[in-house]
């Protein structure tokens, strides 16, 4: 089935659509807090709660792409490449830890406003005074008003102190769960994938001379027992002889400057060892 471009594009500008609508939605929840409308208690769940939709929705819109582009994979959540989902839990639960962390902190201070306070305790409060002004009551009577930030109160601050004990938790244990698979799974596709490497002589180059004995060459396959196929270009076929199934003897015929032996996996040539042979002079 063909890339369908059109659809995709059309996903693509309904999830641009949706993280606009929640920017939009940001700013207005701000407006109306600044404005004293809404307060922080309500503000951090409508936060939550709208972010978390314009996840879904551009997670949405994202698989759709992919599957309009026949990219998606039926067998992965969502049709995702392996490991999105995960990494979408654990940025998610940072995001949330420090929204929380944000919130909290800004509970630990509160903000009170006092109506007719006394002009000559002013020098008491300057640490703690936001704004003072003058102001006239419906009887038309001046008073001053005042604005302070003090401390919140010890239970607030102990139930800030165990949420943010909680989640933090929560954020470290997801975490590692995620990365700890992540390392585990690369060590397990490592630990599988077949490989063969070339014993003697080490580093994948050898000098050798011509007028001296043949050059023997021990081969190792992980796992053991692959059969190897060797190719070799600079010299003839028959310069290079296979005595077992990982040892091989190369005696030069005719060969060139360079000699390249190939040793390749007979199940799969796209795994293979190269082994470059030079000659003193």
């Amino acid at each position: 089935m063909q890339p369908n471009y059109k659809k995709a594009l059309l996903f693509i500008v309904v999830g641009s659509l949706s993280i606009i609508g929640f920017g939009a939605s940001v700013l207005f929840l701000n407006a109306r807090s600044l404005a004293g409308f809404v307060g922080p208690q309500v503000m951090v769940p409508l936060l939550l709660v709208l972010g978390l939709g314009a996840l879904l929705v551009a997670l949405a819109c994202l698989t759709s792409v992919f599957r309009a582009l026949n990219l998606s994979d039926r067998t992965l959540a969502l049709g995702l490449p392996e490991g999105s989902v995960r990494a979408v839990i654990a940025l998610s639960l940072i995001l949330i830890f420090v929204i929380m962390a944000m919130t909290s902190f800004d509970q630990m201070q509160v903000v009170t406003t006092s109506l007719g306070f006394p002009e000559e305790r002013l020098p008491d409060v300057l640490d703690k005074l936001l704004s003072a002004e003058q102001v006239l009551t419906p009887e038309g009577t001046s008073v001053l008003r005042v604005r302070l930030l003090t401390a919140a109160p010890p239970e607030t601050v102990d139930l800030a102190k165990q949420m943010m004990t909680t989640i933090s938790t929560l954020v470290v244990a997801v975490a590692g769960f995620y990365f700890g698979t992540r390392a585990a799974q690369g060590a397990t596709e490592q630990a599988t994938q077949p490989t063969v490497q070339i014993i003697t002589p080490p580093g994948g180059t050898a000098k050798i001379d011509k007028a001296k004995t043949p050059l023997t060459i021990r081969l190792g396959t992980n796992p053991s027992g692959l059969a190897v196929h060797a190719t070799v270009v600079g010299d003839t076929p028959d310069s290079l002889k296979q005595d077992s199934s990982t040892e091989y003897t190369y005696a030069p015929k005719t060969p060139s400057p360079e000699v390249r032996v190939r040793f390749s996996l007979v199940n799969d040539a796209t795994v293979f060892q190269d082994l470059l042979l030079t000659f003193d002079s």
